[in-house]
């Protein structure tokens, strides 16, 4: 079950950040959560629509998925 709701954050994900860059602008990228807010939130500045619930998601899975100790 976490599995699949990881899988589809990261489709959402996708989709937010496809509109004006590669999925590699963020996939090799190793940063801990507060970094990864501070990148969403500059983000949202240039106009990425990205909800409430997904800003929480998004922190969540790029901070364990490419986070500090995320293999590569």
């Amino acid at each position: 079950a976490a599995e699949a709701e990881a899988e589809q954050v990261a489709a959402r994900l996708a989709d937010a950040c496809a509109a004006c860059h590669p999925a590699t602008t963020y996939t090799t990228k190793r940063y801990d959560a507060v970094r990864w807010g501070e990148v969403i939130d500059q983000m949202i500045d240039k106009g990425a629509e990205v909800s409430d619930a997904d800003y929480q998601a998004f922190v969540a899975y790029l901070s364990v998925r490419y986070g500090p100790d995320a293999k590569p």
